[in-house]
């Protein structure tokens, strides 16, 4: 699959690793991080269940795409990450359109020579916001990535051996990483609870905000029990 905008490469990651190795040699790192160890049970995890249940059925049905971007920190520049990112938005937008009862495609653009990971994160911080208003995630990996886990402060689930940036639809547990911002929150709202009235939604998030510390303590703001899972 090729972007029209970049002629980026984007290909399906698990319908041939080895393919996808010819592409870039850190495709079967991250093809084993994502079916090694994101797919099983860890005690540090906090919960019973796979560290993401949601990569296990992204593998089964060969709905990961990655495209990899060429350079290192001084050859990659952000605008090229940036195109990289609207590149996958549209292809994104293009999958679900086509299957729209499949819900779990995941778009990843993969950086194995950046190590600037400050960059990722920075970039994550700029785009988020618009792909939470189409009902979607943008979630930032790297190694030594510091954010902690749902269920147990000192796990730390984001961090992988490659730099990317991953683009999945939201999920109804991912309300923890969207409580610190009231556009986030409307449209948190907007998806799992569309019946209710705009302005409400409205006054919901408006209320239900969280700032400071609190905002950055994901398992203080966990609103589910360990065995209900997301939709």
């Amino acid at each position: 699959m090729t972007a029209a905008t970049t002629e980026l490469e984007w290909v399906n990651l698990f319908d041939d690793v080895a393919t996808s190795v010819t592409r870039h040699s850190c495709a079967r790192i991250l093809a084993a991080y994502m079916s090694d160890f994101l797919t099983r049970p860890l005690a540090e995890l906090g919960r019973t269940g796979a560290v993401c249940p949601f990569v296990r059925t992204s593998l089964k049905k060969k709905t990961v795409w990655v495209t990899f971007l060429d350079g290192d920190d001084r050859t990659l520049t952000d605008e090229t990450i940036h195109a990289a990112i609207d590149d996958a938005a549209t292809l994104f937008t293009e999958l679900r359109r086509q299957s729209p009862d499949e819900a779990t495609h995941t778009m990843i653009v993969a950086m194995p020579g950046l190590t600037e990971f400050q960059r990722i994160d920075d970039i994550h911080f700029l785009r988020k916001s618009e792909f939470v208003a189409r009902g979607q995630m943008l979630g930032q990996f790297y190694p030594g990535c510091t954010q902690e886990g749902l269920w147990n402060r000192e796990f730390r689930p984001l961090d992988a051996p490659v730099p990317m940036l991953i683009i999945r639809r939201m999920m109804s547990t991912d309300y923890p990483f969207l409580a610190s911002d009231t556009k986030w929150l409307y449209a948190y709202f907007s998806r799992f609870a569309p019946e209710l009235p705009v302005r409400l939604r409205s006054s919901l998030a408006d209320k239900m905000v969280v700032t400071g510390e609190v905002a950055g303590a994901f398992a203080a703001l966990r609103m589910h029990n360990e065995d209900e899972h997301a939709r």
